[in-house]
């Protein structure tokens, strides 16, 4: 969008404490090379042989604050280049939401995806640019193989535990979602036949309030946890809270 991106993603910290200190030290040098090549291998070796800064490097590389500041920094600073300008680019910082069930990890990710038609800057999710649910199209258009390939991530690890679609079927699913009356919302895919939703058992009114909740449903604090009703309630307790913002909408989606 123009002026914010969304990403579902993944932190795995068990992978990140079981890389051996040369593989710290190699990840992280991917991220800050040397501006000369012939130099990478020393600044790997380097590192690795200083445990201090190996400890420091594998918790900055499982922290999702880090993983921001890296991918908001270059953003803020390219466009202030093209505007001529200095100074704050973001207006707040990132907003985070814990998604504590594959249904809710679906229904993050087609609420991403149909971000451009909400705000009207796209009519179709072929024609939404910068999101994965046209390069999905795109890779599998008119090849019924790829198409029936189980659903994965577009990067990183390919065992992420992902509901059991297929890269055709969730295609289906987002375009199908993005046919749906959003009230309030401005813009939605033009009617036509729904496609089904019967491979995961979700009920069309149930889905699509799922799918809106994450713009509000579930609480406008800085940071949210999205889920059923008894994974909510569980973190709750995990977390030595009363309630959590979204139990609300929860509890409503789990009687409908």
């Amino acid at each position: 969008m123009s002026n914010h991106f969304h990403l579902v993603l993944s932190i795995m910290p068990a992978e990140a404490n079981a890389w051996s200190a040369d593989q710290v030290a190699e990840r992280w040098c991917r991220l800050f090379p040397k501006k000369k090549p012939e130099e990478h291998q020393a600044k790997i070796d380097a590192i690795a042989a200083n445990a201090t800064r190996v400890a420091v490097y594998r918790q900055r590389l499982h922290d999702l604050t880090w993983l921001m500041k890296m991918i908001s920094e270059p953003i803020a600073r390219r466009a202030n280049a093209e505007d001529k300008t200095n100074g704050r680019f973001w207006q707040v910082r990132f907003k985070c939401q814990l998604l504590l069930s594959k249904k809710s990890i679906l229904a993050a990710m087609a609420y991403v995806d149909l971000n451009p038609i909400r705000a009207k800057v796209a009519d179709s999710v072929t024609s939404s640019k910068h999101t994965s649910i046209r390069i999905r199209d795109k890779a599998v258009r008119g090849d019924l193989k790829a198409a029936a390939q189980p659903l994965k991530p577009l990067l990183g690890c390919q065992n992420y535990n992902l509901p059991t679609l297929t890269e055709g079927e969730y295609i289906d699913m987002v375009d199908y979602t993005g046919r749906q009356v959003y009230p309030g919302k401005r813009g939605k895919i033009k009617e036509s036949e729904p496609k089904a939703l019967e491979k995961l058992d979700l009920n069309p009114e149930h889905w699509a309030h799922h799918v809106q909740g994450f713009g509000e449903g579930f609480g406008a604090k800085w940071f949210r946890v999205i889920g059923e009703l008894e994974d909510m309630i569980e973190k709750a307790l995990e977390i030595k809270q009363r309630t959590l913002f979204g139990m609300g909408l929860a509890r409503h989606l789990a009687k409908s």
